[in-house]
């Protein structure tokens, strides 16, 4: 039983690796041209982006993705292979954690429901490093708990270590995920005592002398700039004012309903039914970070991953798993509300299809019918109180989701959000000397393709730039050309045209009369 988490996981997720999708504009691209920079340079303890200091995210997930690379080569499979394998990981650490409070069965359950949920098989299918966080999190609040529950405080020194790793995937957030629960659980179960187990003040001495020598470090190599920006622009004003994806207070609050389905009908057995430890250890784990990140300006639903199991380890402590002896029935309510999920879901991608990809939607509307003939046989299934039956459809349509979806279906959008063409178009201009400019396009999201450092102005300078010697490519996105003078349009010839990329196109030029003196076709 102790295996069937991890095969399931390998089953889930890594399938998909089989389909070649490519990496998709904005995240993972960014993600490939910051790895590829690094080994190109060979600083690895300042990120950068198209030349230029990347602060958003410490250095950890990309020497991972940097070491697999070495392995399997600079591509897309290598980058996806190890959100495969941080979802392994992370499955093996919270079946530890689960197997420990609800035993061996219900912890492979638990595992099962976290890894078919919407958020999951989303996270388990792209290039990010939230799974590593989750997984270093995992282990950093077991450890935390064994220290409280076994009266051993140097169990604690474990957790401060991989919350310490935590920090270098994604900042403070992966040291304040596993300490708040931890403190708040060891405060409700054994109050002054069980904080003393905690040793606060110990880790966070560590964690001080670790952050003074990396910062000394940045500091006396001449990085002074990189520490502010990480410092004032990332971590205070991501918190107080973002700049990026800013969201209301209860945006969480409402996302975190769909991103558990299918099991959320399911949320309050497990909160009825879950033994007073398990629910005192998944509500600590879950409510601090979940205030935590309500009330921080900048919002994604995939900062939710690092405390959402605890909403699996719940469920499966109060739902049987479908291989447990003896017979048992839900209120058909529970299994129809996901079943009209799975009909709404497949109804609205094939909606999608047609409003916006009209010549694709044949091809590709099986990625919507799926989904909606799997809600329709949950409903069925409800309505004749197959409690079984019902679980076991609920883990298949999770599996045939996300392989015709966010596997085959997937691929079939390459043109579409990946710039992988026109990367190599750009690198062959490259090599007979044109120098690539990309206009108010989003940094990093063309350089890995094309190899090279891209240099990022707005329409405006544009003029300037077509008046410096040399030869220049450019790049501009078709909805966003007339922002561009005319004048400067006028001295430009379309050398290739990707009507596809981001669903608008996007346009490559070069400067007029040019492309026959270099031979570039």
């Amino acid at each position: 039983m102790k295996n069937v988490p991890l095969l399931f996981v390998a089953v889930l997720f890594g399938v998909n690796l089989f389909f070649p999708r490519f990496l998709w504009i904005q995240d993972e691209a960014r993600y490939g041209e910051v790895t590829r920079e690094m080994v190109v340079t060979g600083n690895y303890m300042v990120p950068t982006l198209d030349g230029e200091f990347y602060p958003d995210k410490p250095p950890l997930y990309f020497w991972a993705l940097a070491l697999q690379s070495g392995i399997s080569g600079m591509n897309a499979f290598s980058f996806r292979l190890v959100t495969v394998l941080s979802m392994l990981g992370f499955a093996a650490a919270f079946f530890m954690f689960c197997r420990r409070l609800i035993g061996v069965s219900r912890g492979a359950w638990a595992v099962l429901i976290v890894g078919s949920s919407m958020l999951f098989l989303v996270a388990g299918n792209i290039v990010r490093m939230d799974l590593l966080l989750a997984l270093l999190v995992v282990l950093s609040y077991h450890f935390f708990i064994r220290a409280v529950d076994e009266k051993d405080p140097k169990k604690s020194y474990w957790g401060y270590g991989f919350a310490f790793l935590a920090v270098m995937v994604k900042g403070p957030l992966g040291f304040a995920f596993p300490f708040l629960g931890a403190w708040a659980y060891a405060f409700l179960e054994e109050g002054k005592k069980g904080l003393s187990r905690l040793k606060l003040l110990h880790g966070l001495g560590i964690g001080l002398v670790v952050a003074f020598i990396w910062s000394g470090y940045l500091y006396v190599s001449g990085q002074r700039a990189y520490l502010e920006n990480v410092f004032m622009t990332q971590i205070w004003g991501r918190s107080v004012k973002s700049w990026s994806h800013p969201e209301p207070f209860y945006f969480y609050a409402l996302v975190m309903l769909p991103l558990l389905m299918p099991w959320l009908p399911f949320l309050w057995d497990g909160i009825r039914r879950a033994p007073k430890k398990v629910k005192r250890v998944a509500f600590c784990w879950f409510m601090p970070g979940f205030v935590l990140i309500s009330l921080i300006s900048g919002k994604l639903f995939i900062y939710l991953i690092p405390i959402f199991p605890a909403a699996a380890l719940l469920i499966a402590a109060g739902l049987p798993a479908p291989w447990e002896e003896g017979e048992w029935h839900f209120p058909p309510w529970q299994g129809m509300i996901s079943g009209v999920f799975f009909v709404l879901f497949g109804g609205g991608i094939l909606y999608g299809l047609f409003a916006r990809l009209p010549d694709e939607a044949g091809r590709l509307s099986v990625v919507g019918i799926i989904p909606l003939l799997a809600g329709i046989g949950i409903i069925f299934l409800s309505l004749q109180k197959k409690g079984k039956n019902l679980l076991w459809l609920f883990l298949l349509g999770s599996c045939l989701i996300s392989w015709m979806g966010f596997g085959w279906g997937a691929a079939q959008l390459n043109d579409y959000l990946s710039t992988q063409k026109l990367g190599r178009t750009l690198a062959e201009a490259g090599r007979v000397g044109y120098k690539p400019v990309t206009v108010d396009i989003a940094r990093g999201t063309i350089s890995f393709y094309a190899g090279m450092i891209m240099r990022n102005i707005s329409h405006g300078e544009l003029s300037h730039v077509l008046d410096e010697p040399g030869l220049i490519a450019v790049v501009i996105r078709d909805k966003r050309r007339d922002r561009v003078s005319p004048k400067d349009l006028a001295r430009l010839d379309v050398l290739e045209r990707f009507p596809k990329i981001q669903f608008t196109g996007y346009t490559l030029y070069v400067e007029k009369g040019e492309m026959k003196k270099t031979g570039l076709r």
